[in-house]
């Protein structure tokens, strides 16, 4: 599946590329798509080879054996060795393999759709979205050893600061807000230290606004603060839903 939504993209964005595909039926459907699609085995060198593998910018290998990844992520790595190899596993304990036969990026099933519910769980926390999307560059970056220690160890000090750190994010005032108070009437700044950088309104966004600008129901503002600063600027714009409905 990863293989043919990235082949899709590519073809959509006008990005030259080859696939190497074992399925016949998934060699015909593509094909029959305009794909341009070789059938073969991609362990064979003279396959890759003969493909041109050695002139790739980059070369992705999205198969489900996990030996067959190994060999032709090693034969990849010789016959191009400079060009960025990024993989796709099942198992998070293919991860340091693979990295030693020569792939740049390891991408492992197994942790990834952990790294999504964590980042939605961390979101709905109001964690800023800047610092949710660092800590999991982060924790991709460890090649996912942070998720593969013990779970009685607590999580490193540094990563766990990460989450803590200000970040900008995009907090909405809720629809049913009938007011039309001023960020210094609310005392935005004083009761949540946040910085607000701008406000959108109908697909317009006011850079800087000022203490006297009003808020309606619907605006989004931009703001700069900490986890707990935006939580406190979601609450308190929370608390206005019902204000100002007669």
């Amino acid at each position: 599946v990863a293989g043919r939504v990235l082949a899709r993209v590519l073809r959509s964005i006008d990005t030259d590329h080859v696939v190497i595909d074992a399925n016949p039926r998934s060699v015909a459907d593509a094909r029959t798509a305009g794909e341009p699609v070789i059938y073969g085995d991609a362990t064979r060198r003279a396959l890759l080879e003969r493909v041109g593998v050695a002139r790739a910018s980059l070369v992705a290998v999205a198969v489900s054996d996990p030996m067959a990844t190994r060999e032709i992520v090693s034969l990849v790595r010789e016959l191009a060795p400079r060009a960025p190899i990024l993989t796709k596993t099942r198992y998070v304990l293919e991860v340091d393999e693979l990295a030693r036969r020569g792939s740049d990026v390891v991408v492992a099933e197994e942790y990834e759709a952990s790294i999504d519910l964590l980042s939605e769980v961390l979101r709905r926390l109001g964690v800023p979205e800047g610092a949710v999307t660092t800590f999991t560059a982060q924790l991709r970056e460890e090649g996912y050893e942070p998720l593969r220690e013990s779970a009685a160890l607590a999580l490193d000090p540094w990563l766990a600061e990460l989450l803590d750190q200000v970040a900008t994010d995009w907090v909405e005032v809720p629809v049913g807000y009938r007011g039309e108070a001023s960020l210094a009437e609310l005392e935005v700044r004083a009761r949540t230290g946040v910085n607000v950088l701008a406000r959108e309104r109908g697909g317009v966004t006011l850079p800087n606004p000022g203490s006297g600008e009003r808020l309606k129901g619907g605006d989004r503002l931009l703001a700069f603060g900490t986890a707990e600063d935006m939580g406190r600027l979601r609450a308190l714009l929370a608390g206005l839903a019902g204000d100002g409905v007669s």
